[in-house]
């Protein structure tokens, strides 16, 4: 348990950096719980694990699947789980890179001069990791 800690924590506070957007208006972060930097990095890690993860998930559902199908079925199912890893990659490539940043600006500015923008750390990284995983299952 303590050497999945120690490694979790480490690969944690790296994923945190990646999916720190640059671009976006706020740059520090609300803390309002003494717990929320350790659940931030669990919820992190867990959902980057999930997406790295998908490809090894997605063989293994297959491999269940194919004995029960017929050869015509069969030659279908290569192209179809190569095109689905292909555009579920590029959902979530989409949305680092154009969605992501294009939302939190336009949550940041909507009501600049009149409310001031506070964001904790769990509901941003929420916000980011969602938007990701929805944006890849879309495509």
């Amino acid at each position: 348990m303590s050497v999945f800690f120690v490694c979790e924590r480490r690969a944690g506070k790296e994923m945190i950096r990646l999916l720190q957007v640059e671009d976006w208006m706020i740059r520090s972060y609300l803390h309002y719980e003494l717990t929320v930097d350790v659940s931030a990095t669990i919820w992190v890690s867990g959902y980057c694990g999930l997406l790295l993860g998908s490809p090894v998930i997605h063989y293994e559902i297959i491999t269940f699947v194919v004995p029960s199908l017929t050869e015509a079925e069969r030659r279908f199912l290569s192209p179809i789980v190569l095109g689905s890893f292909v555009l579920f990659y590029a959902g979530i490539t989409f949305s680092y890179f154009v969605l992501t940043p294009a939302a939190l600006t336009f949550f940041a500015n909507y009501a600049q001069g009149v409310v001031e923008s506070l964001c904790s750390i769990d509901q941003y990284f929420e916000f980011v990791l969602i938007v990701m995983f929805s944006t890849g299952l879309s495509f």
